[in-house]
């Protein structure tokens, strides 16, 4: 009967013909400590998997696109931000108040938020002179001040009411008989406030510097020189201002809240001097080129080219369904960074009448993230080029433009066979110890011819 011994590839020299070396002690020690991390990382490696990137035609046949954004408007108040959608065939979506949030911020980078904006429903004033009820004496003018009495006049009434304005604009031309009846009937009320203009074209330091007046006309009442928040946002009429002015002395009988004491006050303190809007949300559109506008506008009031500041911070563009924690786990980090490349980036206005563009090119990517490729995700990467230009004379805005590329990506993240993985692994295992035992014999060798050439000298 023939003996497995027979069979032996791996046969055995008896100890006694076999002795240990130094420098043989040092690379085992060397393949002990070596060979576990090779074993770690191949087995890492196997785990990630690969990530492989092919270019084709786009197949996406989505009728809509998703535009998820989170945009902070430094300068711009919420009263005055506005969102407008159009895409490259005319259609547009003006103002769009039920998808977008906005929230009241101030600070040097709007990292303080004050609370959220609600739109104040506000009729239009169909006839001018019948806002105006008050008869008005021959001769009668509302008191105006200027940047040498502003402060001073103001430190001395209880209450005032200042309506900021400028001679170009339509909505405080329309305003001034209003303002001036309501001025007539608060004196005759006895109602301890005063009622004063300010005209701001001759006023910058005043409206610019000190209020931030950013649309005409602003109404806004002070306590003893301080402002109280927000300006007045109602219907212009005498009946409407007559209320909101008694309201706020009622709500200011022992001086005016803070927005945290009393938040459903009609005015509170202003306790800030930028006023700035985060404006965020959700948009359906047209899979086609188009943009979407963040701009500063109202349907009564007027701006001033040149003081509408539009620097702005984008805290988060994406385009498609938003990604999961874990499936933004498994893209590589290149290909996230692609998905919202704008994170957290501020665009400055360095001058008077700057308008922002920023030009986006999207690129329908399918991420195949399962082992092997096994579950697909859409989603899209973005290339962008940002610049601003004088968009004088018209008022400034910041446009996102999105096109689609006609190519889109396929990201796979597969991995090897668990054969593959198991072979590439014994190969390094094994080379690695060949490697090991081959310079151990040349230091073995090396060390005899020393050993023999000394010998012979002696």
């Amino acid at each position: 009967m023939v003996k497995l011994t027979s069979f032996d590839f791996f046969r055995k020299l008896p100890r006694e013909y076999t002795y240990g070396t130094a420098s043989g002690g040092v690379l085992s020690i060397l393949v002990l400590l070596i060979v576990p991390m090779l074993i770690f990382f191949e087995t890492l490696t196997f785990l990630s998997g690969e990530i492989q990137t092919d270019i084709v035609i786009d197949p996406n046949s989505e009728e809509n696109l998703r535009i998820n954004f989170n945009v902070t408007m430094l300068r711009l108040p919420c009263q005055f931000t506005e969102i407008d959608v159009f895409n490259f065939f005319g259609s547009k979506r003006r103002d769009i108040e039920k998808e977008i949030q906005k929230v009241v911020v101030t600070g040097q980078m709007g990292e303080k938020f004050l609370h959220y904006h609600y739109e104040v429903p506000r009729p239009a004033v169909d006839n001018p002179a019948r806002a105006a009820k008050t008869l008005v004496p021959p001769g009668f003018q509302v008191k105006s001040l200027n940047k040498d009495n502003f402060n001073e006049t103001l430190q001395k009434d209880k209450f005032a009411f200042v309506n900021f304005h400028a001679e170009w604009c339509h909505w405080c031309r329309e305003l001034q008989p209003i303002w001036k009846s309501f001025a007539v009937a608060a004196e005759q009320k006895d109602m301890n406030v005063n009622i004063y203009n300010v005209h701001c074209p001759d006023n910058p330091e005043i409206c610019g510097q000190q209020q931030k007046i950013a649309g005409y006309p602003t109404l806004r009442m002070f306590h003893q020189g301080t402002a109280l928040h927000p300006d007045f946002q109602f219907q212009r009429t005498e009946d409407v201002l007559l209320k909101y002015v008694e309201k706020v002395i009622i709500d200011s009988h022992d001086g005016p809240p803070t927005r945290s004491e009393k938040p459903r006050a009609v005015a509170a303190v202003r306790e800030h001097a930028e006023e700035g809007c985060n404006v965020s949300g959700t948009l359906y559109v047209k899979r086609v080129p188009g943009n979407f506008v963040v701009l500063a506008n109202s349907r009564d009031h007027n701006f001033d080219p040149k003081g509408t500041n539009t620097t702005h911070i984008v805290h988060h563009l994406t385009f498609g369904d938003q990604l999961t924690p874990a499936q933004l786990k498994q893209i590589p980090k290149n290909a996230r960074h692609d998905i919202d490349p704008f994170e957290k980036e501020l665009f400055s206005s360095p001058a008077e009448h700057t308008s922002h563009e920023h030009y986006i090119k999207l690129v329908s990517t399918f991420y195949r993230l399962g082992r092997l490729g096994s579950s697909e995700v859409l989603g899209y990467r973005i290339t962008a080029s940002n610049h601003f230009y004088d968009s004088e004379p018209s008022v400034p805005d910041v446009k996102f433009s999105y096109d689609m590329s006609p190519t889109a990506a396929v990201v796979t993240r597969g991995g090897r066979r668990w054969y593959e993985f198991l072979t590439n692994l014994f190969a390094i295992i094994g080379g690695f110890y060949v490697v090991m035992e081959l310079t151990d014999g040349l230091f073995y060798r090396a060390k005899q011819a020393i050993k023999t050439a000394s010998g012979k000298k002696s």
